[in-house]
């Protein structure tokens, strides 16, 4: 067993401290003859922990029987020191002790019920009190109190035990102990001062494999040693007690994997160290330098670095790699190292990208870096130094260019420029406004100063709040009046001319207010300018506006869609189209008189589905009166009837299906009557045009004429006054014209006749191609087959069809225009990019709208498209090209050859097609930029690339390995991946990564593998010098037994063969480790010392 014990021998004379009883006041002042209590020193060299006991009474027999040691169970006394009955406070127990002496914890044993309130101090040399702790409380039977201290307690001379209330029992203490630790505190004290719950500290690695379980044990420890605190009841021969022994096995373990795992742990600090002195090390292996100076430089930005390392006592994981990135960034190369300071110095300001105003400014200066660049490039490195100080100055004058207002950052250069308006005096606005002004510029410096990097969005975002802030500024008095005035003469274009003349008029009221009065107050200054703008709000109207309302007006008929016949409907809309373009003021301004009285006459192309009924059947009435028929009245009364149905009917009633409904009841009106004979001869005739005719060959044609001349002479043998059935005939007619054969040539003539008849100047070229297919297509389709006239017709509805997808370029500028109004704009675009953005788009629109669809052809579509671009320029912050510059600069040495080869002929791909167009719209261009980033889809880099592959290694056969193996074989594997997953990496890297990755395969072990390291592992635990022989002999036996069955061993039985290991060590656990002669000797001693200390006692008793 592991026991607290001392190997120094202790003599009676100093080994003996004096216990005494007595009172805090001079009331109790009698001695209890509790004099002879002693104090028993226990100490273990292992550990370095002491424990000291104060007892009395009767030993029993059985002091030396393990189970009555001090460290299990103590052992059983009758009584220890008594007192009188006292119904009284403040008596006390001082153990004095010869020698100052570091403790932590104790424990003190009550018999029967004693305190309700006591509290134990302890004392210097100088009975200062150096640590209290009260406590309260009855304790039951067989009772103890236990606390252990946070921190070890040193320098203590005395433990005084304070009993504030002392009631009904003549017994105090039975036994006293303390300590300088417990084998928890030794063991916690190693890890106490450890933040590792803040992970951020720490190498994040190695924090995952040491620190977590450090985190484990410390939690363990801290509970053990909290649950200590506060335990009271116990019995006697199984009590709880402060842990002072434990097997010397488990506490040699836990010691020694504390131990592993701290010195495995590594703060992010140390890391970045042990990488910096590595460097550091790597760079006094370079010899035969031709420039040794370079060398020296090398190793000083190492070391400037080492030293801002060692500034601060913590880093987080972020600042510990940035230092490593940051060694990573040096370089060594044997070349002229201020050579290579002035190169290094302007490429930087040549590669620098500025968030600026100007860009010619910046081209001037990046010109002028570019031409010192390649001077010093050009200059030999052994020759460079006497032009150092030349390029050194030269670099400072390139700074000041830099530093200029021009080259200003947008930050820079906002901060400059609110700086200034917030100095600026503003006389002329009044207090109020300039105040409030100071205010927002102030609230806004303050977004610009925390904005850590201020980009173009940024920067047009805040310009444009700075331009909106001068809003708030209100002009003084003296300014009122000629403010006032010349808002009266300005002649306010775009506004309608009443709107203009109202606000005027009410303005020349405002004014004459104001001749009477010679001074103002602030509030009524200001007061007046609110007036203003309440004004001009309330006056004004826009002529844009006032179409806008009328056509708002004439756009809400007062019945549904679906009451109106869709032609009129159609009309309808696309004449309030035509009219939505026109938004723009200034154009409005002489024309709006007359715009208006249009759009208050579009709603009159709306016709009623009734109406539309009573004109069909008023159209029949008078067809029926020209052909005068000589008995009509049958058809007349029918439709009469209709007529009087129609006219009852409530319009808003008539919607789209009642219509339908409607028509088809009047064309079976007009059907199911019999048409007269001189109207049939007519319709006969009309079935026997040219039209049809052109469409028959021969044998068709004659079949068709023996087929009319038979119904002719069918209704030629009618009698005048009979009816003939109008839709049998009609019927017959037309089944006629889809049976008899036709000629291909006129399909053929129609598809001809469709490409020539076209003005194709008129159209694109992209529905041109199309259109060019489709008919292909229908040539295709008909080539075989057997042409009649339904055939015949059905390919001529397809190309008529094919005709109507034909695009003009008109049209196609119109659906650009469309898309580009409604666009919705970027909320970091400036309010007055956006407004010229939107009245370029209107004017645009009108000069389209102003060219003929005849005339306008692809020069004039090429130069409405570049207007449409330049205007698109002002609020798209990303073009194609832009983007394709900035995929083909991607670092190539993080991407896999073969992906980047795929991806390079891919861009080659795009931007041949996008350089082969003419012109491209915005929605094409957008369309280029998100099959850019499909293409990039296609890349690989060499961090997904290792995840790919280290991922293959986990597919293994977990049959073959052990469980243990295998977690940390994909343990080790996952530790792998988040370190190369912190950074880009390049082939060398992958391949460094993959090295790793497969050499850790060797973690996997075998069953038979796995149970001999088990056995080592056991040996390794368990030397033969620290057990007895016999057991020892046994317990190598046992393993003998384990090892024979090595080769047997697998995934079922695996664990057994674990256990029997277990089992095996067991067998030394029953005699614990061989006691060391001195240990012997020193308790044979005390224990001498202990019977003259009891003969002592029994002496004096009597």
């Amino acid at each position: 067993m592991k026991k607290i014990r001392n190997k120094v021998l202790i003599g009676a004379a100093i080994a003996t401290p004096i216990v005494t009883l007595g009172t805090i006041s001079g009331v109790y002042g009698n001695e209890l003859g509790a004099t002879n209590l002693t104090l028993k020193n226990h100490a273990a060299s292992s550990t370095g922990a002491k424990a000291y006991a104060a007892y009395g009474g009767e030993l029993k027999s059985k002091l030396n029987d393990e189970k009555y040691q001090f460290e299990r169970d103590s052992w059983t006394v009758d009584w220890r020191f008594t007192s009188a009955n006292y119904e009284a406070g403040n008596m006390y127990v001082d153990i004095s002790f010869p020698f100052d002496t570091n403790l932590r914890a104790y424990e003190i044993y009550h018999k029967y019920k004693t305190t309700t309130d006591f509290k134990v101090q302890f004392l210097n040399v100088n009975d200062q009190v150096l640590f209290e702790k009260r406590h309260r409380n009855p304790n039951g039977v067989g009772n103890k109190t236990t606390y252990i201290h946070n921190n070890m307690v040193q320098g203590v001379r005395k433990l005084k035990i304070i009993f504030l209330d002392w009631k009904n029992t003549n017994l105090g203490v039975v036994e006293i102990r303390a300590f300088d630790a417990t084998l928890d505190t030794l063991l916690y004290d190693k890890v106490k001062n450890m933040d590792l719950n803040n992970r951020d500290w720490y190498d994040n690695d190695k924090y995952i494999k040491y620190g977590n379980r450090l985190r484990e044990i410390k939690k363990e420890l801290e509970s053990s040693i909290q649950s200590e605190m506060n335990v009271y009841e116990w019995t006697y021969e199984n009590r709880r007690a402060l842990r002072t022994s434990m097997p010397r096995s488990e506490y040699e373990k836990r010691k020694d994997e504390i131990e592993k795992l701290i010195s495995g742990l590594s703060s992010n600090k140390q890391t970045a160290l042990d990488y910096a002195n590595q460097k550091m090390a790597q760079a006094d292996k370079n010899t035969n330098l031709k420039y040794p100076e370079a060398l020296e430089d090398y190793k000083n930005k190492i070391q400037a670095i080492i030293d801002e390392i060692n500034k601060k006592p913590v880093y987080v994981f972020s600042e510990g790699k940035n230092f490593r990135d940051r060694l990573d960034k040096i370089t060594f190369l044997d070349e002229n190292p201020k050579k290579r300071e002035i190169v290094e110095t302007l490429s930087r300001m040549f590669n620098e990208r500025f968030n600026k105003r100007i860009e010619e400014e910046e081209k001037k200066y990046k010109d002028e870096v570019k031409k010192v660049l390649d001077k010093a490039k050009s200059i030999d490195g052994k020759s460079f130094n006497p032009q150092y100080g030349n390029f050194k100055n030269e670099i400072k004058r390139l700074q000041g260019i830099r530093d200029s207002r021009n080259l200003l950052s947008y930050k820079e250069f906002l901060q400059e420029t609110i700086e200034e308006k917030i100095k600026s005096p503003l006389s002329d606005y009044s207090p109020s406004s300039v105040e409030l002004y100071k205010s927002k510029l102030k609230e806004l410096a303050f977004k610009v100063d925390t904005t850590f990097v201020l980009d173009t969005p940024e920067y047009i975002k805040y310009s444009a709040t700075l331009t909106e802030l001068n809003s708030v500024l209100i002009p003084n008095y003296n300014n009122l009046i000629g403010v006032l005035n010349k808002e009266k003469d300005s002649k306010k274009p775009g506004y309608s001319s009443a709107s203009v003349k109202k606000f005027k008029d009410e303005l020349e009221k405002l004014i004459g207010e104001l001749k009477d009065k010679k001074t103002l107050s602030i509030e009524e200054m200001d007061k007046y300018f609110v007036r203003l703008n309440e004004l001009k709000s309330k006056t004004l109207v826009k002529n844009a506006d006032v179409l806008k309302a009328e056509l708002t007006l004439v756009s809400s008929p007062k019945l549904a869609k679906d009451v109106y016949t869709e032609p009129s409907w159609e009309r309808f809309s696309k004449t309030l189209d035509e009219y939505q373009s026109l938004t723009s003021g200034d154009v409005l301004e002489s024309t709006l008189g007359k715009k208006l009285e249009e759009i208050r006459k579009i709603p009159s192309i709306l016709e009623t589905n009734k109406n539309d009924l009573l004109k069909t059947v008023e159209n029949i009435e008078k067809e029926l009166n020209t052909k005068n028929p000589s008995d009509k009245s049958k058809f007349t009364e029918s439709l009469n009837v209709f007529k009087s149905k129609i006219n009852t009917l409530d319009e808003s009633k008539v919607k789209k299906a009642e219509y339908d409904t409607y028509l088809g009841e009047l064309d079976n009106l007009q059907l199911s009557f019999f048409v007269f004979k001189d109207v049939l001869n007519k319709l006969y005739d009309s079935k026997f045009g040219e039209n049809q005719k052109q469409f028959l060959n021969a044998e068709g044609l004659e079949k068709y004429k023996k087929e009319i001349s038979d119904l002719k002479t069918e209704i030629s043998n009618t009698t005048t006054n009979k009816f003939v059935d109008y839709k049998k005939l009609e019927g017959k007619i037309d089944n006629l014209l889809f049976s008899v054969g036709t000629n291909k040539e006129v399909l053929e003539e129609s598809l001809t006749d469709a490409i020539t008849k076209l003005n194709l100047d008129l159209y694109t070229e992209e529905s041109i191609v199309a259109f060019n297919t489709e008919l292909e297509n229908i040539r295709t389709e008909f080539k075989d087959a057997q042409v009649n006239v339904a055939k015949l017709k059905e390919g001529q509805a397809k190309i008529a069809e094919a005709t109507k997808k034909l695009i003009t370029y008109k049209t196609n500028l119109k659906t650009a225009l469309e898309e580009a109004k409604n666009k919705q704009l970027s909320d970091k675009i400036s309010p007055e990019k956006a407004e010229q953005y939107k009245a370029g788009i209107n004017q645009l629109f009108e000069k389209v709208n102003a060219v003929p669809d005849d005339l306008l052809r692809f020069t004039e579509y090429a130069t409405f498209l570049s207007e449409l671009n330049s205007l698109s320029s002002l609020v798209d912050q990303i073009t194609f090209k832009k983007l394709l510059t900035f995929a083909r600069e991607k670092n190539t040495k993080l991407f896999t050859e073969e992906s980047w080869v795929l991806y390079s002929k891919k861009l080659d791909e795009i931007e041949k097609e996008y350089n082969a167009k003419t012109a491209v719209t915005p929605v094409e261009e957008q369309r280029f930029i998100s099959r850019l980033g499909e293409i990039e889809k296609v890349l690989q880099t060499y961090g997904s690339k290792l995840v790919l592959d280290i991922t293959k290694l986990r597919l293994i056969n977990a049959s073959l390995y052990s469980p243990d193996s295998i977690d940390n074989f994909f343990d080790s594997l996952g530790l792998l991946e988040l370190q190369y997953s912190t950074r880009d990496l390049t082939l060398a890297d992958y391949e460094k990564g993959m090295k790793e990755a497969n050499s850790k395969v060797s973690l996997l072990r075998t069953f038979p593998q796995a149970l001999a390291d088990r056995i080592k592992e056991s040996k390794d635990r368990h030397p033969s010098e620290s057990f007895n022989k016999d057991l020892y002999d046994k317990y190598e036996s046992a393993l003998s037994e384990v090892q024979k069955g090595q080769e047997k061993v697998n995934e079922t039985n695996y664990h057994e063969y674990l256990d029997s290991i277990a089992k095996a060590e067991k067998l030394l656990e029953k005699t614990g480790w061989v006691i060391p002669t001195l240990i012997v000797l020193d308790t044979l001693l005390i224990f001498g010392i202990i019977g003259l200390l009891i003969k002592k006692f029994v002496s004096k008793k009597k």
